[in-house]
């Protein structure tokens, strides 16, 4: 009696099985896990793709130009110019005297009245000389000097003149000089136009004997204390 009663009961749950049969549904893909979701339910783990950084334009700095610097020329010396006699028509001023030279010194003397230069060492006559001095309107100045610079060749020009290629030239003041003449011959007349026109050979000894002495080699030199000139005196 109880094998039939139960496998009567296994009948009758068989047939309530069949009858109430439940349709299942497959699950979606699972999600990020949330507060709603079943439990036991997987959480998806599938990383999200990283969004590409944008791309920075970074600033390309400009080189700012380089100043060059300009080279300026150093400043060139300007050599002082020989002077030119350019003598004014009125007499110049008589220098004040100095003192008399040693007795063995070397000196000039030049005497208008008698249109003579004299070349003394001390008190004994070395050589005389006939020369042209200024004339009326242009007279030589007189005094006593002394023989500044020599120029062993010189182009003077005046208002009126221009005489090239002047020898032995021996200034003593300002622009008055003692040099040597090739374009007349009337020496023991006055005929320049303040200067001491001396004879090609008279001038020609004279620069080579009064100061200062010309360095080998040179055609120009100037006066100094360890190279003086030689001493001048021009009276009427």
């Amino acid at each position: 009696m109880r094998v039939i009663l139960h496998t009567s009961i296994l009948a009758v749950l068989a047939l309530a099985l069949a009858a109430c049969s439940v349709v299942l549904t497959p699950l979606q893909a699972p999600g990020p896990a949330s507060a709603g979701a079943e439990p036991g339910a997987p959480a998806s783990c599938s990383p999200s793709p990283a969004a590409s950084p944008a791309p920075t334009n970074t600033a390309t700095a400009t080189p700012a130009p380089t100043a060059t610097a300009t080279p300026t020329s150093p400043p060139t010396a300007t050599p002082s110019p020989s002077p030119s006699p350019t003598h004014a028509p009125t007499r110049a001023p008589t220098a004040a005297p100095t003192s008399a030279p040693p007795p063995e010194e070397r000196w000039i003397e030049v005497i208008l009245s008698q249109q003579t230069l004299i070349a003394w060492q001390g008190q004994r006559e070395v050589r005389r000389m006939r020369v042209s001095t200024g004339k009326a309107q242009t007279p030589t100045v007189t005094g006593t000097f002394r023989i500044y610079g020599k120029l062993l060749k010189q182009t003077m020009t005046g208002a009126d003149y221009t005489q090239p290629d002047v020898p032995y030239v021996m200034y003593f003041f300002r622009d008055y000089a003692i040099h040597g003449c090739y374009w007349h011959s009337n020496f023991g007349t006055p005929m320049s136009h303040g200067c001491i026109n001396l004879s090609l050979p008279d001038a020609a000894w004279l620069f080579d004997w009064a100061g200062p002495r010309l360095p080998a080699g040179a055609t120009v030199v100037w006066a100094f204390p360890a190279n003086p000139g030689t001493l001048v005196v021009v009276h009427a």
